[in-house]
This record gives structure tokens, C-alpha cells and sequence, in this order.
């Protein structure tokens, strides 16, 4: 049984209006009987607008109740057409002279309820023209009975519509300009998880696993096909065609909305459009305006919807005008098929280091090498022990590091290439035969001027906790050591960088944390200076990995691990393993 917080659809309607229009008085005002809602400050002198639908659907209708849009909604009960007498009621609400545009998805009992009150209204005096909105592609052919759905389109219906009828059009001016908006607008939707009704057994629908409900309407209803899973592209690409084999000529001037159907995430909606203005571009389309928005839902569905309306001057022009209603939020006017690229902060600092000898290079790099090869037979065993008492994340965060700095070593020893064939042709061949042989014994990182700069740099850009504080204690370590592979180096380096992290993230060694590595590792390499370089990293090694195993017995006091208490005990520290990690790496290169 899937569970909400309220226990009946009335209970929802009724509490979740209340609280709405509680929440907004200073926009909005609930008409209780018949159920229906206004603005708070009536408009004098322009032609009402009214829509309506059944509840569910949120924020259709009520979110876009205000100057610029709707002057009233009506609300049903959940997928549910409202009455005659409400759609009559709220109507006559919103009239101040002018007439009023009802804007009615196509759905047969919108449609018959919103006639009948409108024949009503003209008999009390009222001047009404009705919108029909009907974008869905795949629910039947335009012109068919009953037809295509309303979704999507109403909401530009209820935005171009508002913002003339604020600056005075007249009805029949406004009709006209809603059917063009209608008459250019095509949609058609997906899901991956049906909704749910409030105090329902069930979800609307069940959908097996790897399968796409293909076609889905606005009210949980079944879609026309049913798909394989072939990934995100792929139905992006089918949405595309399915829009464009439906218009004679996708070129032109285009708004692109992507909908979130309720329960789909913003960064999947995002991911929709970064791949939706593609397809469509590259089917002619110029996307001149976007928006990214849950705008209809269908109660919590896992679904999305792609509209596109071919504009004209007049159309952007209205589309452009604001609106302050308590859900609509102003769409960016300048909307791009692929993100302005920036060059990286991070890797220009990385390259700013001090010059560091070839052969400290070269010893350094080979360390990374190996923690890199480690981060990629560890990182899920390391995310297992992060979910255990945290989120779960650090293993992921530790691969896009590692990720990250091995794309930027490959971009410093492309370029690195490029300067040595200029240094070759003037230097002959011996030069050649001698770069050559550094760049074998060092493989490709060789060329990375500053290979921990470059790590720190990674660990920087995943952001989090570990990611920061990896880039603090690595990018320290690294200054020290780029004065040269000694054993006093090290110490300091290790010594500054424990400092340095307790400083920044207030943890002490037996907080069940990175630190309880760390300060070991410092602790041991202190001791050692007296020791070649590699005898002392092998002990800071080994101190690491004693302290990492013994987080095991504590019990978190700093972190996220600390929120579980005393659940953390019996689990290692994901952080201070992967600090030993490190350190054994460096050790083991050096072998």
C-alpha cells in the first residue's frame, strides 16, 4: 500500500486548499462553497480568465492565480472535472465588465461542465469564450471525438492569454490568440512509475521492471505503448519524434517545456532538457524560450512530459510579459543548446605551483598512478562502509575524483607534447631521445607538472566534506614535497596537513574520522626522519593503517557518522581507510 501523509483524497483537497491559500492570502482568496479560488485584489477594466480541472494536478490551476495570469480556478476533486455550479459560481466571481475566457483542457467532463456554466453565465449577462487546450499527441488525432488531451499547453494558454488580457485585449482578440497558442502547441509524456491516489491500495498502474509507459495522460491513466528501458536518450529521441512526425515543419522559433509529472527529480528534468533541446535543434526547431518546471503533475507519477508551441513575435512578446502568481517563476529568456564552458578555476590555480624537479615528478606521479589504480578496486567497498553510517557517497566522490584528475593530467601531457616537439626540433635529437626516455619511465602522467596540485585540485571540485578536506591534506602534502623527495619533507608535509584539517573541520584523533589516520601517519613520519624517504612513508603507512582499523571500536562523534551513534560502532571509517589507502599507494610505488 503506498502511504502519504494525508488519509483520503477529501482530506487532501480540503486541508491542502486551506493551506494554500492561507500560505499566499496576499495573492489568493478560497471561495469555500461552491469550492473555488480568486485573486485576493480583484482586476478592474480587462476580460477575466478561468480555468479549472480536477485536484492533483498542482500547481495547475491555482499555482497560476494572479496578475499576468488567471483571476480564478476551480478545483475538482482529485481527477475529477469541477461541477457547472462551480465553474458558474467562480465565473461570475471574476467578472468585472469585460467578459471572461474560460481555458478548458479537453477532457469530457471539463469540457461539458465548463459549456453549461458558460450558457448559464451568458444568461446572466456575462460575455464567455472558451479555449480549448488539446496538445497531447499520442491520445488520439486532432479533430477526433473525443480528441486529444489537454496537458501542458494550458499553462502557455493561461501565460499569453493573461499577460493581454492585462494589457487590455479584448475577448475576442484573446480567444483568438489562445487558439493560435493551441493550434501550435504539440506534447507528449512518459512515466517510469504510475501515481497514486491519497488512501489507495495501489499505484494507478503497474509497470514492469525495465519497461516505459509510453503516451501517459495528466490523470495516472495508462499510456498508449509500452517500451524497454533503453535509457534516457533513447526516450528523449522517441518524445522528439513523435513531436516532430506530427507538425508539417519543426523549424522556426519554438518554446521547449519540460514537465516533471510529480515525482521526478529537478536534475532528471534538467538532464530531459540538455538532451531535448538537442534532439530538436538538430530537427530544426531553434529553441527561443524554455522552461523546466513541475507545471501539471499527475499526483506523484515518475514521469515527465516534453511541450513544444511554435512562436511568432506576438507570442514572445506576451510570454515575456511578467506574472506574479504564487507558482509561476520567470523562465530564462535566452535559453542554449550546450552550457557557456569557463575554464577551470581549479586546474589554472594547479598550474601556478612552483616548478617542481622532473624526477620528484615523475616519483609522484607513479604514487597517484597506483592510489588511482587502488580508488578503483576499493571505491565501492568504501561506499558500502560509508552507507552503513553515513550517505553513501564517499566511494563515488573518491572515483569522480580520481576521474577528474586523470582528464587533467591527460590535458597537461597533450599540451606538454606540444611544447616538447617545439623543444625537440630546436634541441636535436638527443634532446628527443632523452624526453622520450623520461616520458616511458613516467608514463603518461610524467608530464603533469604538479601531479598533487593536480589531485588536489580534483578533490576540490566534488565539493561534500571529503572532498574539501582530501584537497586540503593532499595539496599540503604536496607543497612539502615538491621541495623534494626527503624524509623531512614528508614529516612536515604530513604534520601541516593533520594540523591544517583538524583546524578547518574542528575533528581530533578519536573522532571516528579522517583525522584518526592522519595524525598517526604525522605522528610515525616524525619519528622517522632520520630514515630514508621511502622507509618513512612506509611508516606513516603502516601507523595509518593500524589507526584506520582501530575506528572500528569508536563510535562517531564529528561527521555524518556521528548522526547514527552508537551504530557506527562496528564499522570501520571509510575516510581513515582510505587515508591508509593513500599513504600504502606512495609506499608500494616506491618498492
Amino acid at each position: 500500500m503506498s502511504r502519504h501523509f494525508v488519509s483520503s483524497n477529501a482530506e487532501a483537497i480540503e486541508l491542502g486548499l486551506s493551506g494554500f491559500c492561507a500560505l499566499n492570502a496576499d495573492l489568493v482568496a478560497l471561495h469555500p462553497s461552491p469550492r473555488f479560488v480568486v485573486r485576493a485584489k480583484p482586476a478592474t477594466d480587462k476580460v477575466a480568465l478561468v480555468s479549472g480541472g480536477g485536484s492533483g494536478h498542482e500547481p495547475l490551476h491555482i499555482g497560476f492565480i494572479g496578475a499576468g495570469m488567471l483571476d480564478a480556478a476551480v478545483p475538482g476533486e482529485v481527477f475529477a472535472s469541477p461541477s457547472a455550479e462551480q465553474v458558474r459560481a467562480a465565473t461570475m466571481a471574476a467578472d468585472n465588465g469585460r467578459g471572461v475566457l474560460h481555458v478548458v483542457k479537453n477532457y469530457t467532463g471539463d469540457v461539458i461542465n465548463f459549456a453549461l456554466a458558460a450558457d448559464q453565465c451568458r444568461d446572466a449577462g456575462v460575455e464567455v469564450a472558451t479555449v480549448i487546450v488539446d496538445d497531447d499527441v499520442p491520445g488520439a488525432e486532432r479533430g477526433s471525438k473525443p480528441g486529444r488531451r489537454g496537458t501542458v499547453a494550458t499553462v502557455v494558454v493561461e501565460k499569453i492569454c493573461g499577460a493581454a488580457a492585462e494589457a487590455g485585449l479584448d475577448l475576442a482578440q484573446l480567444k483568438e490568440l489562445g487558439d493560435r497558442v493551441v493550434d501550435n502547441a504539440r506534447s507528449v509524456g512518459a512515466a517510469i512509475a504510475a501515481g497514486t491516489h491519497f488512501g489507495a491500495d495501489g499505484a494507478e498502474f503497474e509497470l514492469a521492471e525495465g519497461m516505459i509507459e509510453f503516451g501517459v495522460g495528466i490523470h495516472g491513466e495508462r499510456g498508449t505503448d509500452r517500451v524497454t528501458d533503453q535509457g534516457l536518450g533513447a526516450l528523449i529521441g522517441r518524445l522528439a519524434d513523435t513531436l516532430a512526425a506530427d507538425v508539417a515543419d519543426l523549424t522556426g522559433p519554438h518554446l521547449l517545456i519540460v514537465n516533471g509529472l510529480g515525482a521526478t527529480t529537478p536534475l532528471e528534468l534538467h538532464a530531459a532538457y540538455a538532451i531535448a533541446a538537442k534532439e530538436l535543434s538538430r530537427r530544426g526547431a531553434t529553441i527561443t524560450r524554455a522552461l523546466v518546471d513541475d507545471l501539471v503533475t499527475s499526483l506523484d507519477m515518475r514521469g515527465l512530459s516534453l511541450t513544444v508551441v511554435r512562436l511568432d513575435d506576438e507570442l514572445i512578446h506576451w510570454w515575456d510579459e511578467p506574472a506574479r502568481t504564487p507558482a509561476w517563476r520567470t523562465p530564462p529568456r535566452s535559453p542554449a543548446i550546450e552550457p557557456t564552458p569557463l575554464a577551470s578555476a581549479a586546474a589554472a590555480a594547479a598550474t601556478e605551483h612552483t616548478s617542481i624537479d622532473r624526477d620528484v615528478v615523475l616519483v609522484l606521479s607513479r604514487w597517484l598512478q597506483a592510489f588511482a589504480s587502488t580508488v578503483d578496486s576499493q571505491a565501492k567497498a568504501l561506499g558500502d562502509l560509508d552507507r552503513r553510517v553515513g550517505d553513501g557517497d564517499f566511494g563515488e566522490n573518491l572515483r569522480t575524483a580520481i576521474s577528474r584528475y586523470r582528464d587533467s593530467s591527460a590535458e597537461q601531457d597533450q599540451d606538454q607534447q606540444g611544447q616538447d616537439q617545439q623543444d625537440q626540433d630546436q634541441q636535436g635529437q638527443d634532446q628527443q631521445d632523452q624526453d622520450q626516455q623520461d616520458q616511458d619511465e613516467g608514463g603518461a602522467a610524467s608530464a603533469d607538472t604538479d601531479p598533487f596540485g593536480r589531485l588536489s585540485a580534483a578533490f576540490a571540485s566534488v565539493g561534500g566534506t571529503s572532498g574539501p578536506i582530501l584537497a586540503l591534506w593532499v595539496g599540503t602534502i604536496g607543497r612539502h614535497l615538491g621541495r623534494g623527495l626527503e624524509s623531512t619533507h614528508l614529516a612536515e608535509g604530513l604534520r601541516e596537513a593533520a594540523d591544517r584539517v583538524q583546524e578547518l573541520g574542528g575533528a581530533a584523533p578519536g573522532d571516528k574520522t579522517m583525522v584518526d589516520a592522519m595524525v598517526p601517519a604525522a605522528e610515525a613520519a616524525a619519528g622517522t626522519t632520520e630514515a630514508s624517504f621511502s622507509d618513512t612513508l612506509d611508516a606513516a603507512a603502516h601507523a595509518a593503517r593500524e589507526a584506520a582499523e582501530e575506528t572500528v571500536d569508536l563510535v562517531a562523534s564529528r561527521g555524518r557518522a556521528s548522526y547514527v551513534g552508537e551504530t557506527s560502532r562496528g564499522v570501520g571509517d571509510p575516510g581513515a581507510i582510505a587515508i591508509a589507502l593513500f599513504l600504502e599507494a606512495g609506499a608500494a610505488s616506491l618498492a
